[in-house]
């Protein structure tokens, strides 16, 4: 939360708030609060989610599917974790992590990438996968039904 209000400094922080989340905050230390810099709502719905990613400078997150949603937004991606599935968004530079260990680590990271995208690439597929089950498809049928031959195995 201190790396939030860190970077809310110089970038407007707009942060949906899981319920489990929003719980945990109320027991925290009655002393810390997060500036009115940070925007804290309600959790949103899937395409308003998806509209909020889609306009941000960069996305901070610990989802793993929100780290794809920031690529596809192509919007650069800030995961507060060791470790990730999806390493190709690491190797694409749309994505670093960054362990959360120090409030001022994290407010850097945040800062240092906005607006940097990473590189094109299409790590899952150029976008003709329907096409291609419908040529499948199509082909089977046309098979089975004894208008193509059928490779024999020997």
């Amino acid at each position: 939360m201190g790396g939030l209000a860190g970077a809310s400094t110089k970038l407007k922080v707009i942060w949906p708030v899981h319920p489990r989340t929003r719980k945990a905050l109320s027991s925290m230390d009655p002393g810390f609060h997060l500036p009115g810099t940070v925007e804290m709502t309600e959790p949103l719905g899937y395409l308003d989610m998806l509209q909020l990613e889609r306009n941000a400078a960069v996305i901070v997150t610990d989802s793993g599917g929100v780290q794809k949603e920031a690529f596809f937004c192509k919007v650069p991606c800030v995961t507060l974790r060791d470790e990730t599935e999806w390493t190709e968004l690491i190797e694409l530079g749309w994505n670093v992590l960054c362990p959360p260990v120090s409030s001022e680590a994290i407010a850097g990271v945040i800062l240092a990438r906005r607006y940097e995208p990473g590189l094109p690439g299409t790590p899952y597929g150029d976008g003709d996968a329907a096409l291609r089950i419908a040529k499948a498809v199509t082909d089977s049928k046309r098979i089975l039904s004894g208008e193509a031959p059928c490779a024999s195995l020997s």
